[in-house]
């Protein structure tokens, strides 16, 4: 089955995918974009290495276990992790030296190092529009360069809500960008932490801006 980068402009050209198509493959009411907000809600973003078959039993999965979906994850970007790195290096040259010293963080399970420089990494790519006034976030990104995916980044998710609400929401993972950012926790470091904070980082390369062929964030934050 091809994976999301192949599959994904095929599905913008057609408008969606159809249901025919869905149930031929096995996923019958699957919807991307409702996938992807719900896998935010426990911290995870989806790099385009995932299949749609993949990403669909995965949300069954954290529905049913947790930890067990948790540790999928975990798997995915360990396995995973040396290429991550390369790829994001050659996509992104101009923060290569900020994007290797994150990696050699979480090599070296310095992971409060690692995941506040991931999601700072993430912050830049977006040019800063991701977790700023979300409710102008549609005025602030050019849907013409974005597939619909980017916009569970305006949605309230663990990573995104305000910390005052904090304690009333039901998100299912402990990791705050607000939090992280602004030094005002500090028992944020641990590898599933770290690897969040690089789900981000993946979702942000692989997605935003993903039609614009300059593939450029020079807005300053």
């Amino acid at each position: 089955m091809e994976d999301i980068s192949n599959l994904f402009k095929k599905i913008e050209e057609i408008g969606g995918i159809s249901k025919v198509i869905l149930h031929h493959i096995g996923i019958p009411n699957f919807s991307f974009e409702d996938s992807a907000l719900k896998l935010s809600n426990y911290g995870w973003y989806i790099p385009e290495e995932f299949q749609l078959k993949q990403i669909n039993e995965l949300v069954s999965l954290f529905d049913s276990n947790q930890k067990e979906a948790d540790d999928f994850m975990i798997d995915f970007f360990r396995k995973n992790i040396k290429s991550i790195e390369k790829k994001l290096i050659r996509k992104h040259i101009e923060r290569k030296e900020i994007i290797k010293e994150a990696f050699k963080g979480h090599y070296g399970k310095m992971f409060c190092s690692s995941t506040i420089l991931f999601i700072s990494i993430s912050d830049g790519l977006s040019e800063c529009k991701i977790f700023k006034d979300t409710k102008n976030f549609n005025k602030k990104i050019d849907m013409t360069k974005n597939p619909k995916i980017i916009k569970i980044l305006s949605a309230e998710s663990p990573l995104n809500v305000d910390t005052r609400k904090e304690k009333n929401t039901s998100f299912f993972s402990e990791l705050n960008r607000h939090n992280v950012i602004h030094g005002m926790k500090y028992d944020y470091g641990n590898e599933i932490n770290s690897l969040k904070s690089l789900s981000l980082l993946c979702f942000i390369s692989d997605w935003y801006n993903r039609y614009d062929d300059r593939n450029t964030a020079t807005s300053s934050c």
